[in-house]
């Protein structure tokens, strides 16, 4: 399983938050119609409502969450495989520095460096660390046990799901 045909999150989202604000979002609700409120979301991330609200516009303009102002926040089909994706490339960042040198990358730094690298840097690193199976990162943000790339991550059809 390849991922060089996988979106470069650095080009999807208008920045590297924009993918915090999602993971938050994935990581406060029971399903994929749960809605969670923006100040949840502003005390999980240690920011001010008004940079929830500001960010929200943002990726309800992009597809990726529905909003209504003064309502909560969910997160599209769009939104969730993103969430999902960065989860995935931070896990297998974290996994090849802790199998291959034993050394551990605070959460922070091991996010910012997934997010900004290559699919195919990332692949080697997958296929180094043998994690072939997606449930192995976090079975909480996975609906599926192991790979499925018979539909499509993005609504648009833009790349497989990891």
């Amino acid at each position: 399983m390849s991922l060089t045909g996988h979106p470069e999150p650095a080009r999807k989202l208008p920045n590297r938050n924009a993918g915090r604000y999602l993971r938050a979002i994935l990581g406060s609700v029971e399903g994929p119609e749960d809605e969670v409120r923006p100040s949840h979301i502003a005390d999980r991330l240690d920011v001010s409502p008004a940079s929830v609200t500001e960010m929200t516009a943002h990726l309800s303009e992009d597809g990726y969450v529905d909003h209504e102002p003064y309502g909560g926040i969910s997160l599209s089909s769009d939104g969730a495989s993103m969430a999902r994706h960065l989860q995935w490339r931070q896990c297998v960042f974290t996994r090849f520095f802790q199998e291959t040198l034993d050394v551990e990358i605070p959460p922070t730094a091991s996010y910012e460096a997934s997010f900004a690298l290559p699919a195919d840097v990332l692949d080697e690193a997958r296929a180094h660390v043998g994690l072939e199976c997606k449930g192995e990162c976090d079975e909480r943000v996975w609906d599926l046990e192991c790979w499925d790339d018979t539909e499509p991550m993005f609504e648009d059809g833009t790349a497989g799901k990891p």
